[in-house]
């Protein structure tokens, strides 16, 4: 995902040169900058007095509305600022400074045909405008146009090539677009420009990993923990540097989502085997299938206070995320396990008689998003409609896994296809996923795009056919079909031009030719 827009509101040479006579315009310049002041201080509602009074006094003058709408943006109301800062356009139509201003809220309100056509005219205004360029290839690698937004930011690097952000930018386009190594080089020659560009660094560590560069990658993954939407903790433990841990105790500290944790967590039981004790901080509604899949280590819920009593007598600790880098070094590192989270018997006992009741036939359980962020969302998700084959496959009897309101989803498909896709709201995802492992465990098969079902069902050893984009994140590597992960993985990837109901129709050949059916 592209980093937020600049946006710049300096007083323009252009609007204080052309409207009025000098001893008024230095009147006029004394009080804008007056107004500036104030605004850079903080005090909005001051700046916003002296805007409007020169606003009213001379309203041909281009910069107080521009302003006002600077002030308008910073209290958050966009269309307002959208309607200031077009007046300001209208007052100067050559000022670039006003087009890229405008391209940025049209960009927050999402009418991204008008700020691409404004950021396109702060570039032909001002072709060394390179702030315009690159608020051209933020809007565009929103839209997933990716070629284009590279083209943008190299534009903008040809004329600011010590621009980190920009390097970091234009790697991300490539490595979406799955041009790694050229996106490797970008966030390099970001890190070269500034080596705590902490962006980069966690950037380049997803190329490194998803391109089988593991121990790189592990080292510069820990950059995540600098990130701004990263929550700090103020344990005031040592983290552990991968030294011996016979007879230490050492905590394993929750930061990712679910998906990443249950990844993670197969790293648990190679520190249970090297510690004394191992502490695990864990989310409520994993906490009874932590606590039967590792009954040696001890949980505690999160978030744990830094002064938990729980805790005294710690040696090291660890964010969950950080195992890898002494624990997965290699591929050689990763072990052929047969599931290490442990449902609950009866439970699956109970999901399995209820699975058997619908009919005979296989029991798959199916999810069609997936994603936090709106890139990964996008690439991630796909439509029922796109799934046809696979619902109309005989003899298999399919169970909705997808987390998330999708009643609407399911009710059309069946009206479209005939398939009833089982939907089981007791099986909560955002409650206690205990109940959801026990399901996942009772199913023959589960076929999903990358999401933390597919983690789950790994994590559990139940035979996951995984439907992948063409520009995969970095947990599933690249080019093969299983995961290093996973065992019970098989990945079925999309090419480049592939639409999704062609991946998903090979699936369901694959299925019917397999010895599932």
């Amino acid at each position: 995902m592209a980093e937020s827009a600049t946006y710049s509101c300096p007083v323009t040479k252009e609007a204080t040169s052309t409207v009025q006579p000098k001893r008024a315009m230095n009147t006029i310049a004394e009080a804008i900058a007056a107004g500036i002041e104030y605004q850079t201080a903080g005090r909005l509602d001051q700046a916003e007095q002296i805007y409007r009074q020169i606003h009213a006094a001379v309203p041909a003058h281009a910069d107080p509305p521009h302003l006002l709408g600077a002030i308008a943006r910073a209290r958050g109301e966009l269309d307002q600022a959208a309607g200031y800062i077009a007046q300001a356009v209208s007052l100067n139509p050559k000022c670039a400074l006003f087009h890229n201003n405008l391209g940025t809220v049209y960009a927050e309100l999402k009418r991204r045909d008008e700020a691409e056509a404004c950021y396109r005219r702060a570039a032909q205004l001002s072709p060394q405008m390179a702030d315009a360029h690159y608020n051209l290839g933020n809007l565009l690698q929103d839209q997933d146009r990716l070629d284009e937004a590279a083209d943008a930011y190299r534009r903008s690097l040809a004329i600011d090539p010590q621009s980190a952000q920009t390097h970091n930018n234009l790697g991300n386009a490539l490595r979406h677009a799955m041009q790694l190594d050229e996106a490797e080089a970008s966030y390099s020659r970001a890190i070269a420009v500034d080596p705590q560009h902490v962006d980069a660094r966690w950037n380049r560590s997803l190329v490194y990993i998803q391109t089988g560069q593991l121990e790189l990658g592990w080292r510069e993954y820990d950059w995540r923990l600098r990130r701004k939407d990263h929550e700090p903790r103020a344990f005031s433990l040592p983290v552990w540097d991968g030294s011996d841990l016979r007879g230490r105790r050492i905590l394993l500290v929750d930061e990712q989502g679910i998906g990443d944790t249950v990844l993670f967590s197969s790293c648990i039981s190679d520190v249970l085997d090297r510690a004394e004790e191992c502490v695990i901080e864990c989310k409520p509604r994993m906490t009874s299938l932590l606590a039967r899949s590792f009954p040696a280590a001890t949980l505690l819920p999160k978030p744990i206070a830094p002064d938990d009593p729980a805790i005294r007598g710690i040696d090291w600790q660890i964010a969950l995320g950080s195992l890898p880098r002494h624990l997965r070094k290699r591929e050689a590192c990763f072990p052929q396990h047969q599931g290490y989270l442990r449902p609950d018997p009866a439970a699956v006992t109970t999901w399995r008689d209820r699975l058997a009741a619908l009919g005979a036939g296989l029991k798959v359980g199916v999810s069609w998003r997936g994603g936090v962020d709106a890139a990964a969302r996008r690439a991630k998700t796909t439509s029922l409609d796109a799934w046809r084959e696979i619902l109309a496959l005989p003899n298999v009897r399919l169970i909705n896994l997808q987390y998330g309101d999708c009643a609407a989803e399911l009710a059309a498909a069946q009206r479209s296809t005939g398939t009833t896709i089982h939907d089981f709201p007791e099986a909560d995802f955002y409650g206690n996923l205990d109940n959801v492992a026990a399901l996942v465990s009772a199913l023959d098969l589960v076929i999903s795009v990358p999401n933390t079902n597919v983690h789950l069902a790994g994590a559990l050893n139940v035979p996951v056919w995984l439907a992948l984009p063409y520009a995969p994140q970095w947990r599933w590597l690249l080019d093969r079909d299983d995961s290093p992960w996973y065992p019970s993985v098989r990945i079925f990837r999309r090419t480049a031009e592939q639409p999704w109901e062609e991946l998903f129709a090979s699936i369901a050949g694959e299925l019917t030719a397999s010895a599932f059916i």
